[in-house]
Formats: C-alpha cells, sequence, structure tokens
C-alpha cells in the first residue's frame, strides 16, 4: 500500500469524511506592477528567521525560514545555478521539520553534512532542544530527537556542580548564538542570562571529552562573556575597563539590568580568529556591533558601533530587530540580514534587510541591497488577508478580492494601513491567473483611522441577482455595500454604508452570506474574536433584508451549534471566519481559526440551536499561520471547489479540495455560490 493509499486508510477507520486528506496545492499566477511573483502563494513574511542549508541533498545551499508568526517552517529551495540563486518556495518539505516554537536555528553538529536544527523548548521550563538532520531515501533533509541522557526532559542540560544539572536556559524572545565560539571545530552557545544583562558563554565538552561531534555536552564557561552589559535603557552597551572583569553599571546601581529580549548573531569581522557580535535589542530599532578585543579563549569586547553598519545605511527596525550571517547570493561572501524579532506593532512587509557583503569573509563589508528581499516575489499584504471570489467585470471569470490589516504605518490610528485589494482574473476557464488591478479597491483606506482588518463577504443579500458586499472589521460591525449592476453585469456599487444595520457583534467581525435555514431568504453567519459565530436569520423578504441587531436577541443565535474555534480555555481569541458549503447530505460549515487551523462542523438543520458535530478539527492537514480565513471557489472549472487561506502574516495559500460543486439536487438551489 503506497503513503497517500494508507492515509487515506487511517482517515476512513478514524470515521473522518474523505475530505479530511491532506489537500494538495493549487498553483495559480500573479502579475504586479507588471512582474511575474516568484513565490507567490507562500504565505507571506512578518519576523523571519533564516537559515541556510541544502535541503534536497544537490549540493547547493538552499533557504530555511522559521516564521515566528504562527511558528512556521518555511522551505526554500534554490531552483537556480551556482553562483545565481533563485528561492523557490518548496512547501512540499515542511512535513519534513518537528513542530517548533519561537525560534529556529540550522547548524550542523556532528559534521555530517546534513543540517540539525536547534529549537525552542517552552514546556515546562525554557531551554533547547536539538533534532539532529539526515538525508531520507528521497534525499530530503529530515529530523529525529536527538536523545540526552538521563534527564526528565529531552533537552540541553549543563553541570552546576555537586552532581546536580539544570537546562541550559534560552528566553522564549530572545535568540540565541550557535556557533563555534573557541575555534576548536564543535559548536558552542551564547545566550543571555536569566536573571540580567550578561551573556553566557556555554562551550562545547564533546570532543575535549574523547566523544567527537555527535554529542552535545557543555559547560557554563564564562557568567558574562565579552565582559559587556546590556541594559534596558540605552541602546548602549556597558563596556568593561578590564578582560577580567564583567562591566557594572556604575551610573545607576540600582538600576533593574534585566534584559526583556536580545538577539545574536556572531562571526569574525577582522580575521583575528575570536567573534565579534551584532546585538538587537527589544524597544529599539538600531542594532549594535561589538568589537572583540580578545581572543577565542577569553573575549573582551572593547569598542562598540551602536547603529550598525554605520558606514552604510543603519538597521533601523522598530522595537526590535535580529541578525543573520549566511550567504543569500551565493557568491562564497556571506551577507547580512536584518529581520523584525517583535510580534507586536512593527514593520510586517519591509522585513528582510539584505546587506550584501561586497568584500570576503575575512575582512566583510556590508552594504544595503534591499529592504524587501524574498518578500517582493511574495503576494503579502503585511498583515492579515482575508479572501473572497467574485466576477467582478462579468467576463465568466471569478476575480479576487483580499481584505487585510494592513502595511505597518507608524503615522495611523492603528499603525496600519488597511485596504480591500482587487486582482482581476486574467486566465482562462481552466487555468486562472491573476493580476493586481486596484490596491485600494473602493478606497476602503479611508477609513483605517476608525478601523483594521477588513474581512470581505460576497452574496445576493437583496435577491435581485448580483452580488453584495459585506466587510467586516476590527470593532465587530459590518459594512454595506450594495451591488446596483443587475445580473450577469459588471458590478455597480452604491455607497459604502458605515456600521450597517447597527450590527455589532464585538471585535474582528467575519461574515457569510447563506440561506441557513432555507427559507429562501439570506441569513447571515459572522465570526468573531472569541471564536463562536452568530447567526442572524433574515426577518425580512428575500428582497428586502432585515435583521435583528443584537446577537442575543430572538431569533438571533449568538453561539451557532455551540461552535467554538478555541481549543483551550485559556486561549485568548479563537477568532472564527465561517465558511458554509453545501452537500447531498446538508450544510457543512468550515472556519479559519486564531491558531490557523480549518475546523469542519455539521450543521443540523432540523434544529440549528442545537450542538453541530466537529467533524473534522484540522480539514485537510493544512495550517498557514496564526488567524486563517479562507473563500471556496471553482478555479478552473473542473466541478470541485479551490480554496483561498489568508494568514495573519499577511499572505494567501492556494488548494485544491474534493469538494464538489454540483448543482441543485432535488428542490434545492444551486450550492455553493460565491
Amino acid at each position: 500500500m503506497n503513503p497517500r493509499q494508507y492515509l487515506l486508510s487511517v482517515l476512513l477507520l478514524l470515521g473522518w469524511s474523505l475530505s479530511s486528506q491532506t489537500l494538495e496545492r493549487f498553483p495559480a499566477d500573479f502579475t504586479v506592477d507588471g512582474q511575474l511573483l516568484l513565490n507567490p502563494l507562500s504565505g507571506g513574511l512578518n519576523v523571519p528567521q533564516l537559515s541556510a542549508a541544502d535541503l534536497n541533498n544537490d549540493g547547493l545551499q538552499d533557504l530555511y525560514i522559521f516564521e515566528r508568526t504562527g511558528n512556521l517552517h518555511l522551505p526554500f529551495l534554490n531552483t537556480g545555478a551556482p553562483g545565481a540563486p533563485q528561492y523557490t518556495f518548496a512547501p512540499d518539505l515542511i512535513a519534513n521539520f518537528p513542530a517548533c516554537v519561537n525560534w529556529v536555528l540550522l547548524r550542523d553538529y556532528n559534521g555530517d553534512g546534513a543540517m540539525d536544527l536547534f529549537t525552542h523548548f517552552s514546556t515546562p521550563i525554557q531551554g533547547i532542544k536539538v533534532f539532529t538532520g539526515s538525508f531520507n531515501a528521497d534525499d530530503e533533509l529530515v529530523f529525529e530527537p536527538y536523545q540526552f541522557c538521563c534527564e526528565d526532559y529531552n533537552i540541553i542540560f549543563f553541570p552546576t556542580g555537586g552532581g546536580f544539572q539544570t537546562q541550559l536556559y534560552v528566553s522564549p524572545v530572545d535568540y540565541p548564538a550557535i556557533d563555534d565560539v573557541d575555534g576548536d571545530g564543535d559548536l558552542d552557545i551564547l545566550t543571555f542570562s536569566i536573571g540580567g544583562g550578561y551573556v553566557e558563554y556555554y562551550r562545547n565538552q564533546s570532543l575535549e571529552m574523547g566523544y567527537g561531534l555527535d554529542s552535545l555536552i557543555f559547560k557554563r564557561d564564562d557568567l558574562c562573556w565579552g565582559k559587556f552589559l546590556e541594559t534596558s535603557f540605552s541602546e548602549e552597551i556597558i563596556l568593561s575597563d578590564s578582560p577580567f572583569s564583567c562591566a557594572m553599571n556604575f551610573t545607576d546601581p540600582t538600576a533593574d539590568d534585566r534584559h526583556p529580549g536580545s538577539t545574536l548573531v556572531v562571526f569574525d569581522d577582522d580575521n583575528d580568529g575570536d567573534l565579534e557580535v551584532v546585538l538587537g535589542d527589544v524597544n529599539f530599532g538600531k542594532m549594535n556591533y561589538l568589537k572583540n578585543g580578545g581572543d577565542a579563549e577569553d573575549a573582551y569586547m572593547t569598542g562598540q558601533d551602536a547603529t550598525y553598519p554605520s558606514y552604510d545605511v543603519p538597521v533601523e527596525i522598530p522595537n526590535f530587530p535580529a541578525g543573520f550571517y549566511l550567504d543569500l547570493d551565493q557568491d562564497g561572501h556571506k551577507d547580512f540580514v536584518a529581520t523584525p524579532n517583535d510580534l507586536g506593532l512593527t514593520p510586517n512587509y519591509e522585513v528582510i534587510w539584505f546587506y550584501r557583503n561586497l568584500t570576503n569573509n575575512e575582512f566583510p563589508e556590508f552594504e544595503l541591497q534591499q529592504r524587501d528581499w524574498l518578500v517582493d516575489g511574495m503576494l503579502d499584504f503585511g498583515s492579515g488577508a482575508n479572501p473572497a471570489f467574485l466576477d467582478v467585470n462579468a467576463d465568466g471569470l471569478l476575480d479576487l478580492l483580499v481584505g487585510t490589516e494592513g502595511y505597518f504605518d507608524p503615522g495611523a490610528t492603528y499603525g496600519r494601513d488597511p485596504r480591500l485589494i482587487l486582482f482581476l482574473n486574467v486566465g482562462s476557464v481552466n487555468a486562472p491567473a491573476f493580476e493586481l488591478t486596484d490596491d485600494d479597491y473602493l478606497e476602503f483606506s479611508q477609513f483605517g483611522n476608525l478601523t483594521i482588518n477588513f474581512a470581505p463577504a460576497t452574496g445576493d443579500l437583496d435577491g435581485d441577482g448580483d452580488k453584495d458586499l459585506l466587510v467586516g472589521e476590527q470593532d465587530g460591525t459590518l459594512f454595506f455595500v450594495e451591488n446596483k449592476g443587475g445580473a450577469g453585469n459588471p458590478v455597480q456599487w452604491g455607497a459604502i454604508q458605515a456600521q450597517w444595520n447597527d450590527i455589532d457583534v464585538g471585535q474582528n467581525s467575519h461574515p457569510f452570506i447563506v440561506d441557513l435555514d432555507r427559507d429562501g431568504r439570506k441569513d447571515l453567519l459572522i465570526g468573531e474574536r472569541n471564536g463562536n459565530i452568530n447567526f442572524f436569520p433574515n426577518i425580512g423578504t428575500p428582497t428586502e433584508p432585515a435583521f435583528e441587531p443584537d446577537e442575543t436577541a430572538d431569533p438571533n443565535l449568538a453561539a451557532l451549534g455551540l461552535i467554538t474555534t478555541l481549543l483551550s480555555t485559556n486561549q485568548p481569541a479563537g477568532n472564527s471566519a465561517p465558511w458554509v458549503y453545501d452537500t447531498e447530505d446538508g450544510y457543512i460549515i468550515l472556519t479559519g481559526s486564531d491558531t490557523g487551523h480549518l475546523q469542519e462542523f455539521t450543521v443540523e438543520e432540523s434544529d440549528l440551536a442545537s450542538t453541530f458535530e466537529k467533524t473534522n478539527p484540522n480539514y485537510g492537514n493544512t495550517r498557514e499561520g496564526r488567524r486563517t480565513a479562507i473563500a471556496l471557489a471553482d478555479l478552473n472549472q473542473d466541478g470541485l471547489l479551490e480554496m483561498a487561506v489568508g494568514n495573519l502574516r499577511g499572505g494567501l495559500s492556494f488548494f485544491g479540495t474534493n469538494l464538489e460543486d454540483f448543482p441543485a439536487v432535488g428542490t434545492r438551489e444551486r450550492r455553493n455560490e460565491i
């Protein structure tokens, strides 16, 4: 039995529907400003962490990105030539990576040519978990957990004396350095201490103890590596006046020098055999370079560049930058990269600052090339992507409308510039292709001083044969735009009506239009931040809809089917985003969620006030990051629905499904209207 057949058998034995099998990616071309995007459907980037690795054992350096927003693995294969790389999204490799949180570094600790994986361990203690890499029969990089001896948790420990051990601590918001610090050929670890602004040095003892490179045995060698002190109130670092003593904060000895978050990247900047360090700090946008005036055995920082690289364009990534040192352009010289490391309000498009190394690895000199490296080949709307399909120009091809939370704008009320964005389908009925046509459709940005996170839905709300537009938003209300074009005609929008019908579901309203009770009148389902789905039955007529605005008043149901996208009671948000499709057996609700899982519920049509069965907690075995939103449509006229999935990091993914888009059965109207 092949793996696909085995997976299907297991799912059927579990009682899941055929639709629960893993979804296949659906390709589509996207053109922006006349340029065909290389990786349009890779889902966007917000907080990327970059590592170089050969992912398919072809001898070429590929690119691995861990996206901290949603804890995602994003592999990119080098499909170019030596010295001329082209990084192409390879989603089929994602399944080869283990579940990780907060940060990931790929490093080859055992020298076998296959990158190994170091990541954060967070429950119930903070530490480092390690996975050993190897190539499988298909020449794909895969991982197995490294087995540490004799501890309750399978993470890195070090001796503290008296026969006791404790974990090697790394904060969940930090980014450590894992490199050969002492030049002996094995990997050491630098990380900030749990209680102060000092960097601790953990020396790898494997070679010294005769175990070779295949072991990871550490001791804490220095409590203040480099002898410097980082404080929480300044970008500048306090340097020690002696290579034999740790720096002290004599300006304010009572100050709290515990750092709330820092990133480290190290490399030998002057070919003297020791490592310099570049620091990023929370609450500051710049990076600080520290010159090592000591040696590989005893680091001693003697100078600093608090606006690194001051000789070119300094890094300026508000709130919390991180640095990386790898050869992006494959010219044999390692380059410098800066990215955001903050999950809060921070730049969300210009997130990979690429500084090319103009010289060599011995005396590198960096020059900024672009701030949106790799991102410029993606669909990336900053933060938030809520898709909908609609034939705007009545050419028989479904176009794509995307509502966004928006690009980072520090001068805006919410720090974002939200939009509706229109892509016209310029392909064919069998092969959709989309072109950016309007990056501020209907001028919805005018409402950016009031709200963000636009979530469009289309449907014939007033029964005149054309599709109208509802748009949810962060504050929980709705915008309504009537289509006056008529059936079969291009859209002709009326005036935008804000706070439509006085409906307010709280936060992050996400509407869907459907006749759920099958009475011939279009009803509303509205998802929200809390994770429930609100049902507003139409109490008007098919052509003059009316709704009771209070979601708790009859005949509304504030918790339709007792659906919740919350996975636990301590989860802060659910962010339901419903989509309803019809089957021979009745309605099914698919919903996006804050965790990113697509959840499937069967509608109990005989009693909408009853509890609906959750038939699949992870539909399609897909997880595209946090706060997913979906739209379905038959884009290639094969009778099956395709699915667009948006996410919090501002990108889109397309998938094929086995959901039929078939005409009416019996007396039912045509199903799965867009």
